[in-house]
């Protein structure tokens, strides 16, 4: 009788416990429910939006990726060669035997009439599209950098580069076509609205005549496009 009285409490102590756990656990998910739809957690929430929509390029962050070709930028360094931004990046991949992309394929992608905008859309399409650990030889694509885009509310990839080196704070490098000439700028992510530190360039700027912490490289980033 003792035995089966124990028996008893030690299973009330169970069913109390447990619910305790359950309650607690409906407090938790009551919590975080309200708290994330504040707009204090508006930016937390577009963040995994951005995730949830790219989460094999995070996924691909982590891998261990294949080295890109040696694409020799320095050749194209402070020369007129392809003429615009798209064009660089054509003239690299023609000497490379494609190596970037297939033109062939490229053509399906063709919607705005912008190389550049192709470019990102066939990048996106086979989840080649990352944020973070670029490697050199990765395209790099920015929005909205032309007289025409650049007040507009909807992102249009309207310029890219390709990534010369990554440096060990985190900045990167990278040769892209302004204004008919190749030239290398700089774009530190983590400094988003700084163009320059104690005299040493952050960010460069991307759209002419506009020096607006707006009109910085980092803050018209849209993406890497993962060669390998």
């Amino acid at each position: 009788m003792c035995i089966i009285t124990a028996f008893k409490q030690i299973l009330w102590g169970f069913i109390v416990r447990k619910k305790f756990k359950t309650l607690v656990l409906l407090a938790l998910g009551a919590f975080f429910i309200t708290g994330c739809a504040t707009g204090s957690s508006q930016s937390s929430a577009n963040f995994y939006n951005e995730y949830n929509k790219n989460k094999q390029s995070y996924q691909r962050d982590t891998e261990k990726r294949e080295k890109n070709p040696n694409f020799n930028l320095k050749k194209y360094t402070n020369t007129r060669i392809g003429g615009d931004c798209s064009g660089l990046i054509t003239a690299i991949n023609k000497n490379n035997g494609s190596a970037i992309f297939d033109p062939k394929e490229l053509n399906k992608y063709y919607s705005s009439g912008r190389k550049s905008q192709a470019m990102f859309d066939l990048y996106k399409d086979k989840n080649k599209i990352s944020f973070s650990q670029p490697q050199v030889g990765d395209l790099v694509f920015f929005n909205n950098t032309t007289r025409a885009t650049k007040g507009g509310s909807k992102k249009l990839i309207t310029h890219v580069g390709i990534v010369s080196k990554v440096n060990e704070d985190g900045s990167v490098e990278f040769l892209h076509n302004i204004r008919g000439k190749n030239v290398l700028s700089v774009m530190n992510l983590s400094l988003p609205n700084d163009h320059k530190i104690a005299g040493k360039q952050v960010n460069d700027y991307i759209i002419s005549k506009c020096k607006d912490s707006s009109c910085l490289v980092s803050n018209r980033f849209s993406g890497y496009g993962r060669v390998k």
